[in-house]
């Protein structure tokens, strides 16, 4: 297990399960893609390769970086101040999230990071091999296929609304929409025992999801008890008497404990339409500050045309596999 899924573990135990969803998903954003580490230490190995010196090349490098870094992030902060403005829920608590990770990522990198490398040369780790040379690598020309690629990007996004269209057919909904927006069933139960999110996930989701032939469900605990929470979809009389049943055989819950009630969706057609009108906004926003920071408007078009790409291929494939839509789906 690794240290981000400990700490959403924890956070779940803190009853903070959506500031750490939104958290583990920029951490993970930041640590997988590392894209301003990238931008500084390829810098800094391409003035190695011309001939600099190693003190020149981190200065030179950290120089060079510094414009790029801040036009990614500046943009990323724009949309997320948009939606923090103009989001509500999970979406406003993600776009703080997210605020907070770019400006301590930015952080990180341009100051702490520069003074470790300073610091290694300070006490003699001077020579280049420590520090890496760019090399020559082969150019790929995909502006030369990039009818191939255009071609491949329609298909996947036309896949996309139409496998939407079929499930839409079916009656099942164009998309797998998780316990967030449709509502379901709250089961609650005494279980005699203090159960660990672990546990939880290991023991009870099994076999209530054997019983009720569904996967999506959450679960937690009541604060200061030993009673557990379970939320699925909703579920007929008959399937409820079912489930209680097997709480108390299988897991040894107190029959006499043992409540049901309907929920209603956390995520509202409110929420989802305010989410679509804050991403056009930022959208916009975006567009202007690149606009006028490159003095041409293809450049911005181009930026933002590549993001609704991006979003139109994840969409697609959350049709196409049927993943679960949830409130973290709306909020990124």
């Amino acid at each position: 297990m690794n240290g981000l899924e400990e700490l959403q573990k924890l956070l779940d135990k803190e009853k903070m399960a959506p500031v750490g969803k939104d958290l583990s998903l920029v951490m993970q954003k930041k640590l997988k893609k590392s894209g301003i580490y990238f931008r500084i230490f390829a810098r800094v190995k391409e003035e190695l390769a011309v001939g600099r010196n190693v003190r020149t090349a981190l200065k030179t490098g950290f120089q060079k970086a510094l414009s790029a870094i801040l036009d990614g992030n500046v943009t990323t902060l724009i949309a997320a101040f948009v939606l923090g403005i103009m989001g509500t829920g999970s979406v406003k608590g993600f776009a703080q999230t997210l605020a907070l990770g770019i400006v301590v990522s930015m952080f990180t990198a341009l100051v702490v990071t520069r003074w470790i490398l300073y610091s290694f040369y300070a006490i003699g780790i001077r020579d280049e091999k420590f520090y890496g040379r760019a090399k020559e690598r082969r150019t790929l020309n995909f502006l030369g296929k990039r009818g191939v690629f255009f071609a491949v990007s329609l298909a996947m996004i036309a896949a996309g609304f139409i496998g939407m269209g079929v499930h839409a057919a079916k009656g099942s909904g164009t998309l797998n929409y998780g316990l967030d927006f449709v509502g379901g069933t709250s089961t609650t139960a005494d279980y005699g025992k203090d159960y660990t999110i672990e546990e939880i996930e290991n023991t009870i989701v099994p076999v209530v999801a054997d019983v009720i032939g569904d996967s999506d469900i959450m679960a937690n605990k009541v604060e200061g008890t030993t009673q557990i929470t379970v939320k699925t979809r909703t579920l007929t009389l008959d399937e409820r008497d079912t489930l209680e049943q097997a709480l108390v055989d299988q897991l040894g819950a107190d029959e006499s404990s043992i409540t049901s009630q309907s929920i209603s969706s956390t995520v509202s057609n409110e929420m989802r339409s305010d989410a679509i009108v804050a991403v056009i906004v930022a959208s916009i926003c975006m567009l202007i500050y690149i606009w006028f920071r490159f003095k041409d408007i293809r450049f911005a078009s181009s930026a933002v045309i590549a993001l609704v790409h991006d979003v139109l291929v994840v969409l697609a494939f959350y049709a196409l596999s049927q993943t679960s839509v949830g409130s973290t789906f709306i909020a990124c």
